[in-house]
């Protein structure tokens, strides 16, 4: 062939290359990837005709089954950064598509410098109506309140039943951690500004209606200041211990440990620099670090760190075949068409036995 003939050939090759489609690369996959490949995959979800900004601003959680096929969508809805001060919960399934998002979802307003503190039920059993339990449910009273499905062919998620906290407070800390094969312990810290006093609601969660959530005196360090807390943080508890993560206008993470007696003053576990986002059945401190989750003990004494990319936990749930807890990973990408600008959304999900989450360590 001749030089001028192969020039353009090569001109030619090059220009179809540049505008050829690219599959689209997500590097918080890939680094989960080392971690998801030592876990067991317990399903995959697909959610055609996407728009790229609905599947980036969003998280779902997973019915707590065996093999989950369906759970809740979260969208933040509110401006980049703050994207969960409003937030809309869709119900997604294994037939969901994109147009899920054509509608409003049911709404409600979160904490604005992070994650929705949303519980799907324990035990769940795959033929009835998806439950879950929502901590922060309004800007206003912090309300706790019930997310569900009214029956099993809905594709909406109601929210109802809702408590809220004595007004005027200010809620420091809320969370869930797996306490028995059918329950969930529920703990939250609050300011209650008419009694000026700490107050803690400690309780547990099966289902709804829930039991009794009478405030208890609650003990905060000496010359603790609240005012400087940003957001609300995670607290659980695990046997008769009690755990509460505070994130400083600075962005400094503050975790206490209360042993037994919340009227006690708790001590800080000042080895743990990142924010709490779990505590295990087996008591083990989980927090995440930018690219990497870190296990502590209940001490405050680090255990091991593996890597997150885009691991998110979801929950533990009761392995009843097992007798033991698995711990729950979701992992959220996005695949783009080739002929537009939507794509699909890819949700899976993968379990560890909780007993071998350090075979992870890196």
């Amino acid at each position: 062939m001749a030089r001028s003939a192969l020039a353009t050939a090569c001109a030619l090759v090059a220009a179809a290359a540049a505008s050829c489609w690219q599959p689209y690369f997500d590097p918080g996959a890939s680094a989960s990837q080392l971690s998801a490949s030592r876990m067991t995959r317990i399903s995959l979800l697909a959610v055609p005709e996407t728009q790229r900004y609905q599947a980036e601003r969003g998280m779902f959680l997973p019915r707590r089954s065996a093999a989950p096929t369906d759970g809740v969508w979260l969208q933040g809805a509110d401006l980049a950064g703050r994207e969960y001060a409003t937030t809309n919960a869709y119900y997604l399934g294994q037939a969901s598509s994109g147009s899920l998002f054509y509608s409003p979802g049911t709404s409600f307003k979160g904490d604005p410098y992070g994650e929705p503190i949303v519980r799907m039920k324990p035990a769940a059993v795959d033929s009835e109506p998806l439950e879950a339990m929502g901590m922060a449910l309004d800007g206003s009273d912090w309300a706790a309140g019930r997310l569900y499905r009214p029956d099993t062919v809905s594709a909406s998620i109601l929210i109802g039943d809702t408590l809220a906290l004595p007004t005027p407070s200010r809620l420091l800390g809320a969370g869930f951690a797996a306490a028995a094969p059918g329950s969930d312990s529920l703990f939250a810290a609050y300011f209650d500004e008419s009694l000026a006093a700490w107050r803690a609601i400690d309780g547990d969660y099966a289902g709804w209606p829930l039991g009794a959530l009478a405030p208890v005196p609650l003990t905060m360090p000496p010359g603790f200041n609240d005012s400087a807390v940003q957001g609300v943080g995670y607290a659980g508890r695990v046997g008769s211990d009690y755990y509460l993560c505070a994130t400083t206008a600075d962005g400094a993470s503050r975790t206490f440990r209360w042993e037994g007696e919340l009227s006690a003053a708790p001590a800080e576990l000042a080895s743990i620099k990142a924010p709490l986002v779990a505590v295990l059945s087996d008591g083990t401190l989980l927090a995440r670090d930018g690219s990497a989750y870190q296990a502590y003990g209940p001490d405050g004494a680090i255990l091991f760190a593996f890597p997150a990319g885009s691991l998110r936990f979801a929950h533990e749930r009761y392995d009843a075949a097992s007798s033991a807890y698995r711990s729950v990973f979701a992992r959220q990408s996005f695949i783009s068409n080739s002929y537009d600008d939507k794509g699909t959304l890819r949700i899976e999900l993968f379990e560890i036995p909780t007993e071998e989450l350090p075979g992870l360590a890196r």
